[in-house]
Order: C-alpha cells, then sequence, then structure tokens
C-alpha cells in the first residue's frame, strides 16, 4: 500500500509540468490546423483550449472558442469533416471535405509543420538564454591507450584542432569523427603546469558506437574520453588513520586544505605536492554521498584532519592482502594515501540490488571486491569483462570481498538479464546485480549563447535538423530492431522526463519541449489512419487518381489504424509503468 501512495506521489508531482508541456504542444499542433482551415475558407465550429467538460465558451463569428476541463491540448472541430453527413450545396464552400484536395493537404499538414516551426523558435529562444555545453577539458587517460601514446594526458584543455579554435567538445568530437587517417593537430593546455603544447594524432577508422547516426565508421583516438573519476573515496580498513579520523567509504572529497578538488587526480596531486615537505596535516573538506538522491547537496559537510605523525601508530595493514607499513616510504602519493588508509572507491559498492545473485549470498553495499577466481583486481572492468564472459558450465564465480576490515570469500552465480547497452539498444548477458561505486566528476561547461535574433534563429533551425534526423533515425533503428521497443515510452514518461526537466531549470525543460514537439511532428506524419499522416496518404492517392478512396476502404483503414494506435499507447503504458516501478 505504502508503495502505491508512493507512486501516486510521484505521479501527482508531475502533472503540473506534464500539462504545461504537452498540453502546449498539442495546443501549437491544432492551431496550425485552425490557421490554415481559416485562411482557406472553412468554417471551423469549435476551437478548444483543454478537452472534456465546457468551462467556458464564447462565440466570435462561426467559432465558438471554449476553454474545457482537462487542460491537456486542445482540438479543432471544422464544418463538413464527416464524411456520413450530406452538406446542402449552398454550405459546401464552407465544408472541410468539399474543398479541393491541395487545400485539404495543406490543412493537415500544418498542424505536425507547427510543431516544427514551433520547435525551431523554441531552440532559438534557448540560444539566446544560453546552454551549457561540454567544455574541451579532457577526463582521466590511461597509460595504455593510444590517447596516451600520441602525448594527451589526464586534464588537458583542447584549444585549437588545426589552428582552428574551439571552444565545446562537439566541435572536436566532429573533426576527430569527420576525419579519419588523417593526421591532426591539437595545441592543448596541460592542466598541471597551464603551459601550451601541441599533440598530433591520427583517428583511425572504427565502427561507430553511436546507433542514431548515419555513418557506420567515423574517425576515432582510442581512450580520449571526457570522463573523469571523481574524488569519491574507499576505507578498506577500519584500523587505518583515516577511518579513525573519521573518513567512511563512499564520502566525497571536496576541498583539501582549503583548496577545491574534483577529481581523484586532484587529491593524488594534492599529496604528491606535500611529499618531502614538513607538511604534518591535511584538512579535508568531504560530505557524504546520497545514493537515494545523487545530489550531494543533501548532506552535511565536515572537516577532517588526517595527521601525518598518527602514521607512527599505524602498525597493522591497511587491507588484509596488504605487507606492513613501511613509515619510511611516501615517495608516491598513492603509497602516502594508502598508508593513510585512502583509496580510490571504483572497487567498492554502492548497492546490491534485492533478490539478485549477489544478494542472495550476502554481498552488500560498502563490500570492496579485491579478487575475482583468486586473482587481484586492477580496475571494475575486471570484474565486468569475467562475469559478461561467464559459462553455466563454470556454474559459478569466486569473488573475495573486504568490509569493514574482515575479508570473505564467495561464490556467485551470474544470471543472465536483458539490459541496455550506452548506446539504448538491449542485449542479454549475465550480470549478478550489483552497482559500484563509480561516481564520474562534473565535465567542463562551456556556456553557448547567442545575442543576435537572426544568429539564434539560425541555430534554431539547424538544431530542429538535427533533432529530426535523430528521431527518425531512431524509428529506423527500433525497426531494424537494433533498439529495444522497451524504450517506448508513453504519457507516464513524458510526465517523468517533464518533471525532472522542469527541476533542472528552465533552459533543460525548454529542450525537452522542443525535442518532443519534433517526435509529434514525425509521428503525426507516420501514414498511420487516424493520424495526420494517414488523411495525409489518402488526400495524396485521391490527387493521384483523381477521385477519393471508396468510403467502406477508409472506414477499414481507420479502424485498423485505431486498433494499431491503441496497441501502441497500451504497450507504452505497460513499459512506462515497469519503467516507474523498476526505477523506484
Amino acid at each position: 500500500m505504502d508503495i502505491l501512495i508512493q507512486l501516486l506521489h510521484k505521479a501527482l508531482s508531475s502533472v503540473g509540468p506534464f500539462f504545461l508541456l504537452l498540453g502546449l504542444l498539442i495546443f501549437v499542433h491544432e492551431m496550425g490546423h485552425f490557421l490554415v482551415a481559416i485562411f482557406f475558407g472553412v468554417r471551423v465550429e469549435t476551437f478548444s483550449l483543454g478537452f472534456g467538460k465546457k468551462l467556458f465558451t464564447v462565440k466570435r463569428g462561426d467559432t465558438n472558442y471554449c476553454l474545457s476541463l482537462i487542460p491537456m491540448g486542445g482540438y479543432v472541430k471544422m464544418y463538413g469533416d464527416d464524411p456520413t453527413v450530406t452538406i446542402p450545396v449552398d454550405q459546401q464552400p464552407y465544408s472541410f471535405l468539399h474543398k479541393p484536395v491541395g487545400a485539404r493537404i495543406a490543412i493537415v499538414v500544418a498542424g505536425p509543420l507547427m510543431n516544427l516551426i514551433f520547435a525551431i523558435f523554441i531552440f532559438g529562444a534557448i540560444a539566446m538564454l544560453g546552454e551549457e555545453m561540454p567544455g574541451t577539458k579532457i577526463g582521466d587517460i590511461t597509460t595504455d591507450t593510444v590517447a596516451y601514446s600520441d602525448g594527451f594526458r589526464s586534464g588537458d584543455t583542447v584549444l585549437k584542432v588545426d589552428g582552428a579554435p574551439v571552444t565545446q567538445w562537439k566541435e572536436v568530437k566532429d573533426l576527430i569523427e569527420d576525419n579519419p587517417t588523417k593526421t591532426l593537430h591539437f595545441t592543448v593546455q596541460r592542466e598541471a603546469s597551464g603551459k601550451t603544447e601541441e599533440v598530433v594524432a591520427t583517428p583511425a577508422l572504427k565502427r561507430n558506437e553511436f546507433l542514431f547516426s548515419t555513418n557506420r565508421q567515423v574517425g576515432k583516438i582510442e581512450g580520449l574520453t571526457l570522463d573523469a573519476v571523481s574524488t569519491m573515496l574507499g576505507v578498506p580498513n577500519p584500523q587505518s588513520v583515516a577511518a579513525k579520523s573519521g573518513l567512511q567509504t563512499l564520502d566525497i572529497i571536496e576541498a583539501i586544505d582549503g583548496k577545491t578538488v574534483s577529481y581523484w587526480r586532484d587529491v593524488e596531486r594534492a599529496f604528491a605536492d606535500s611529499v618531502g615537505s614538513d607538511k604534518k596535516v591535511w584538512t579535508l573538506t568531504v560530505r557524504a554521498f546520497s545514493e537515494k538522491t545523487e545530489h550531494l547537496t543533501d548532506t552535511p559537510t565536515r572537516e577532517i584532519k588526517l595527521d601525518r605523525a598518527a602514521l607512527a601508530n599505524q602498525l597493522e595493514p591497511i587491507a588484509p592482502a596488504e605487507p606492513k607499513l613501511d613509515l619510511k616510504s611516501d615517495s608516491q602519493p598513492s603509497s602516502l594515501l594508502s598508508r593513510f588508509g585512502l583509496v580510490r572507491s571504483d572497487l567498492f559498492l554502492i548497492s546490491v540490488n534485492p533478490n539478485s545473485p549477489a544478494a542472495r549470498v550476502g554481498m552488500a553495499a560498502g563490500d570492496e571486491v579485491t579478487k575475482i577466481n583468486g586473482v587481484n583486481i586492477v580496475t571494475w572492468q575486471d570484474v565486468l569483462d569475467k562475469v559478461k564472459s561467464f559459462q553455466p558450465e563454470q556454474k559459478q564465480i569466486s569473488l573475495t570481498v573486504v568490509h569493514g576490515g574482515i575479508q570473505r570469500d564467495v561464490n556467485v552465480t551470474p544470471e543472465l538479464f536483458e539490459l541496455p547497452t550506452d548506446q539504448g539498444a538491449m542485449e542479454k548477458r549475465f550480470a549478478i546485480g550489483v552497482r559500484p561505486a563509480i561516481l564520474m566528476a562534473p565535465q567542463s561547461v562551456y556556456l553557448q549563447k547567442f545575442s543576435n535574433p537572426f544568429v539564434a534563429f539560425s541555430y534554431g533551425i539547424a538544431q530542429s535538423y538535427e533533432w529530426t534526423k535523430l528521431i527518425a533515425i531512431s524509428f529506423l533503428r527500433l525497426i531494424q530492431n537494433e533498439v529495444s521497443a522497451k524504450n517506448i515510452g508513453g504519457v507516464i514518461t513524458i510526465g517523468r522526463v517533464a518533471s525532472k526537466s522542469f527541476e533542472v531549470g528552465l533552459v533543460s525543460f525548454l529542450k525537452m519541449m522542443a525535442v518532443i514537439s519534433i517526435n509529434l511532428f514525425i509521428l503525426n506524419l507516420l501514414p498511420i489512419p487516424v493520424l495526420d499522416g494517414g488523411h495525409l496518404l489518402f488526400f495524396t492517392i485521391e490527387a493521384i487518381k483523381g477521385a477519393p478512396i471508396s468510403f467502406r476502404k477508409m472506414e477499414i483503414a481507420q479502424q485498423v489504424g485505431l486498433v494499431l494506435l491503441l496497441s501502441l499507447m497500451i504497450f507504452a503504458l505497460f513499459n512506462d509503468i515497469t519503467h516507474l516501478i523498476s526505477s523506484w
């Protein structure tokens, strides 16, 4: 019962943004039909803002303008749009079905077209308000990648590519993808020194992992990424200096000695700068991670002091697998951090799914996975690779986990789940039902803003074109079964997305409105009877034949289209409810 009440509360919290978003888009759609119908002399009997019981009505000319109970869109009732009703000869000039086929096509197309035009103006407004785009600051570059070999380093900021200035990551990404096998010259600014240097790299032609692109192969520099590990930490031993000082696994370090740190490499650098100095105490400002909301601002900050002198009393290893500490060895920042009892959080678990294989063998949040089948783990990818490649004949996988300083071995049997890939497709793969404590730091941002309205409008056209292409390709990938039908969402999904984007801010909400408006543009043009695209198909056939389709054929097509549409709506609603429950 509590779950039902909570789900209801969640649904109600989305009602306002949902009505505002979808209601406005449908109203704009109907306004397109209305304006073009009036232009061609069709008598519009009713134009309603909202559906259901009419709360307020005023008549102007031939049209009743209504405000109805349900504020979710609107509708237009045109005179003579019912083929079963006989229209008097003197009234036929005002009848929709008695207008030339070209006029009827224009009236039908006007609704979806208005959604596209509306999206253009929204994207133009966003351009003038300003939108945060990923900047050109590179993330963590590992030493075993092509990017590292080429000369890129963690935290580099790309300033130019082949002499042309770049301000956002999309510019860099496009140049790399569009120039496979071509040597590119990158001007970068090093994070640590601030010096400007040149990196020469040649993108290799690789498979495009982005499913919604027309290019199946693009240029890539392996290992070049914006992703950087955050300052979330692990404290594996409760007897370590870090634990006794008050630090806990999954704490986030926000500052060291008053200096803000954003990446784990910042933490390492702060300790590296102290190597060889007479520094005795480090003051860490930390905040506990809130798994429920994943917003760090929901928890208060704490100040923790790490005293170098306390290391002299650290007689036991910081983890069961490590030797006694060498108190004179702190020449490496990672060594000094580990002596205090601090490690990156990658191999710890944030959560374990109930009734999962991991839960059934007693694994829990806060566990550190140190070995798999007796082999030490270096990165979480080691665990993923071993679990994904599991074969049923293996029976089980042996994991060594540490929690609260206590080490234990567990034998877990992975199960086959249907899980989403990074590209939105669904695939069946083995999993054990755990979530690692891998939290990425926020990426650098560039504020893209156009003060010139003509430039902003041009940007709106370009963005609308890109999103139209992207959504059209997504439909194609759905038909090709490269994207799972489970991604189809309905009104509940729209409500959730509207609510979340509304919470983020005006620009995010407007962008979501523009994208959904383009979705409505494309969906309504699909050649399905009962949709605008179905009417457009009938009228196009009539224009080619020179005579309308028979009423009987049209009636059958409408019934088939209605069944298809209702089936799609039910399927989308089922997905909505499934996603809503699974995300709880």
